[in-house]
């Protein structure tokens, strides 16, 4: 189980990323800093991976994708190619959450906090949030908030953290900088750290429902037709 060979794949939010991994060692990655260019940029970085580390696509045991919340599009696109390669290969899925994923990243950037609020934008006045602790375990499951209608005890304002993701300058400024908070909106969704995620999940056995597995989108989509 040691030498499982993953592939994993991020495009939850702006940026699209691949890693491919042996166990807990990190073969390659790559992240493609082109926003939104998840439709065009995926399936190649996933070929350039298998390509740079000559792995052959019968060779890998899982294929990893982030699970949201994030861009729809994004989402739709990662899973998408993620389920056509397990059922091509006859593979497990594995699935790792965007927010447990920048928890992750935080924790191992300040080691001496004891809750991370992972944070992406979600437009407007809202923004997708989860509140973990050190073990990654939820104190406030994954949802849309809008920060107008926050209760202040509930947001953990009089609690010392650190706010990771691309949504917490903007938590921040409407908290009006809590002394309690660290804001490192530097740390985005990537396949490095969903690589080390999902190897846990792989030696646990936990596989997804290859035929049924929805990303979670949080929100409602709408998709609006062209005017005629």
């Amino acid at each position: 189980m040691s030498e499982s060979l993953i592939l994993s794949l991020e495009s939850s939010g702006n940026y699209g990323s691949v890693a491919l991994s042996r166990g807990r060692d990190l073969l390659y990655s790559a992240t493609s800093f082109l926003e939104h260019g998840h439709s065009a940029l995926m399936a190649p970085l996933a070929e350039a991976a298998m390509k740079a580390t000559e792995i052959r696509p019968n060779e890998l045991n899982a294929i990893a994708v982030g699970a949201g919340p994030g861009s729809y599009t994004g989402l739709r696109i990662g899973v998408s190619l993620a389920k056509g390669m397990c059922f091509a290969l006859g593979i497990p899925l594995i699935s790792v959450g965007t927010m447990e994923n920048m928890a992750f990243q935080a924790f191992k950037k300040y080691p001496d906090t004891e809750k991370v609020m992972a944070l992406l934008d979600a437009r407007r006045k809202e923004v997708y949030a989860a509140v973990f602790d050190r073990s990654l375990k939820i104190l406030l499951p994954v949802q849309a908030l809008v920060l107008d209608e926050i209760i202040e005890n509930k947001f953990f304002v009089h609690e010392s953290m650190v706010l990771a993701g691309d949504g917490g300058r903007k938590t921040m400024e409407h908290f009006r900088h809590p002394k309690t908070w660290t804001l490192s909106n530097a740390i985005f969704p990537n396949a490095r750290s969903l690589a080390s995620l999902a190897w846990m999940k792989f030696e646990k056995g936990e596989f997804e429902n290859c035929a049924d597995f929805e990303p979670e989108y949080i929100k409602p989509v709408y998709i609006t037709g062209s005017s005629q």
